[in-house]
């Protein structure tokens, strides 16, 4: 059966059918990725056309020199083998460590030409268009919020009819006991998430979850003891927590 399966998810590409994947349209989003050496920007492309294989990816060129970069994005590359469902061509492309500082880019979607600045601040990063720039290119939003470093932010669910939500709460003040502090960021989008009114809000998780963010300078694997001593005698299902820190740490428990 699982065989069956892949035979209908997967499929072989003929390298000729680059020539019948065109695209007129680009979208970019910008975000921070986190890691223990410190914070690197990235540059995620997109096209608004889609393709019969999700993962189709683009053909991005890259150059540098006295402060401008300029990226050419030119072709559909086609992989050995196609994920059979619909999606756009993408492709990853990293620009170095997020330092405090605006730079020049000229992109070309094919033939069309879109001058901008990426400026890199202390609290936020943002986008701003040139003179030049043509129709082709989009940005998934102006600006983003930067996360403080030894943010530690996730959400828990609760399943069952429980003491789930005791649970959490004795756990919690034990995390604050560890070390953690509370703090305040101001509303807008960071990328991972949207701060609504001091609420961390998280796309595409219900609305069921109880969402949180904190201050916490310690080895994040105090807070795992923390939750695993916490549900030691508890049913297995009775909680899930989602952990994440700004150290490039992510957590499924």
């Amino acid at each position: 059966m699982l065989t069956l399966i892949l035979l209908v998810v997967l499929t072989s590409c003929n390298k000729d059918d680059a020539k019948d994947q065109t695209f007129n349209y680009i979208d970019l989003e910008f975000f921070e990725q986190f890691s223990p050496e410190g914070t690197e920007l990235y540059f995620n492309f997109k096209t608004l056309e889609s393709f019969p294989c999700s993962n189709f990816t683009l053909s991005v060129a890259a150059s540098a020199s006295s402060g401008q970069k300029e990226i050419r994005i030119t072709d559909i590359e086609v992989p050995d083998v196609c994920v059979t469902t619909m999606g756009p061509a993408t492709y990853l492309l990293p620009l170095g460590a997020a330092n405090k500082q605006t730079t020049h880019f000229t992109l070309w979607v094919n033939d069309n030409r879109h001058d901008f600045q990426l400026k890199t601040e202390a609290k936020t990063i943002s986008v701003t268009e040139g003179e030049h720039f043509e129709d082709h290119l989009f940005f998934a939003f102006d600006s983003i919020m930067r996360i403080p470093l030894n943010t530690v932010w996730g959400y828990v669910v609760f399943s069952g009819e429980g003491n789930g939500a005791e649970i959490w709460t004795q756990m919690l003040e034990k995390f604050y006991h560890a070390g953690a502090k509370e703090m305040i960021l101001p509303d807008g989008n960071y990328y991972y998430f949207d701060v609504r009114e001091n609420k961390i809000l998280f796309e595409n998780v219900k609305s069921t979850a109880h969402t949180f963010y904190f201050h916490f300078d310690q080895p994040i694997q105090q807070l795992i003891d923390i939750y695993e001593n916490s549900i030691a005698n508890q049913q297995e299902s009775e909680l899930q927590l989602r952990l994440f820190d700004t150290k490039g740490e992510r957590f499924v428990l």
